[in-house]
């Protein structure tokens, strides 16, 4: 099994009590599942700094790639 780190900007609807924040629940859930890790920004790009992979700037879902010629 592989582990990737990714940034991603969701939206969402939490259902949570008064006494907490979304984000806090939504925090929880996603670590409760046991497939998630919740990074803080600054340790995930020291690690991205950190690793010896290169970024392919190429996006993987180029739509120019499926054009019809």
């Amino acid at each position: 099994m592989a582990a990737t780190s990714i940034a991603a900007v969701i939206a969402v609807t939490i259902l949570h009590s008064a006494d907490e924040s979304p984000e806090d629940r939504l925090l929880d859930i996603l670590e409760q599942s046991g497939d998630v890790e919740v990074l803080d920004a600054d340790d995930a790009m020291d690690e991205l700094a950190a690793s010896s992979a290169h970024p392919d700037w190429i996006p993987a879902n180029d739509n120019a790639l499926m054009a019809v010629r």
